[in-house]
């Protein structure tokens, strides 16, 4: 990723003349891009949409680059048509684009934290199967890497230690909260004596007797659905189960959460204009 952001920069910042006569490249070659895109470190999720447009252009890139009687361009030019590091961008394009579904799924509105919890719970599982297709090299869920790939055969060590590595990361982050899926989901059917309850009282301080009778006394209302269930009656009924939904739900400190609440019921308007002349805004993201 770093020798891309190089690259990036090298072709848009070292000279207005040698960026313009790229995008003529582009406009000529009636491009899907018109330009590269500059990737911004505060924002994970505009490296997927680097590579994406990346990859759409870089043969422009190439026949670019050919032209240019700089030595750094010719060092450009060697990883852009060497297979293996171009395996290794199509990877990132492929397990990027997964990455971004999976943000932009966790932030539709409307939606039970039970289902954010599934949502990763399925991205978990997919990164197991990916293991296993990169394994077999089928590159069944890697369509750049099949698209690209010219050997029948490729050295895919290094994509398998990421996905391992990423996967066990992403199980320790979220360990804990693959507990309460059930709970959250259909809080009538889980047993107040579960091993998710030891682990609520250890994680959020929830005194376990008072928390074990409201899981018995909600059965009561099994009639009801999920969404009433949170809406309706944990409000006033059950402080515990309350608790422990907004613990799940706000993995933020009390200041973010306050801001984050801020924002979301205030009904004023951000004056676009005014921030874009006092920071400069990257609209791609």
């Amino acid at each position: 990723m770093d020798i891309m952001i190089k690259l990036i920069n090298f072709l848009r910042s070292r000279s207005d003349l040698q960026h313009k006569q790229f995008k003529k490249i582009l406009f000529e070659y009636d491009s899907v891009y018109s330009d590269l895109l500059q990737h911004n470190n505060f924002r994970w999720l505009s490296k997927g949409k680097v590579i994406e447009c990346f990859w759409s252009i870089k043969e422009e890139l190439i026949t670019f680059l050919v032209n240019l009687d700089l030595e750094e361009s010719k060092e450009y030019h060697k990883f852009l048509t060497n297979q293996s590091n171009m395996l290794s961008v199509a990877f990132l394009k492929d397990i990027l684009a997964y990455l971004n579904i999976l943000n932009t799924e966790l932030q539709l509105h409307k939606k039970l934290i039970g289902d954010l919890i599934s949502n990763v719970s399925a991205f978990r599982r997919k990164l197991e199967i990916s293991e296993e297709d990169i394994k077999n090299q089928d590159f069944i869920h890697f369509p750049t890497i099949l698209e690209y790939k010219k050997n029948s055969s490729i050295d895919c060590s290094m994509f398998l230690s990421f996905l391992f590595v990423y996967g066990e990361e992403f199980g320790r982050r979220f360990k804990d909260f693959f507990f309460f899926k059930k709970f959250l989901k259909n809080p009538f059917e889980v047993s107040p004596t579960g091993e998710w309850v030891d682990v609520a009282r250890k994680l959020f301080r929830l005194p376990k007797f008072s928390f074990q009778m409201e899981i018995i006394v909600c059965k009561k209302i099994s009639h009801s659905s999920t969404e009433d269930f949170w809406i309706k009656h944990v409000l006033d009924k059950y402080m515990n189960c309350k608790t422990l939904a907004i613990k799940l739900a706000t993995i933020l400190t009390d200041h973010q959460l306050e801001n984050t609440l801020r924002i979301s019921c205030s009904p004023r308007v951000p004056d676009f204009k005014k921030l874009d002349q006092e920071k400069k805004c990257y609209f791609y993201h």
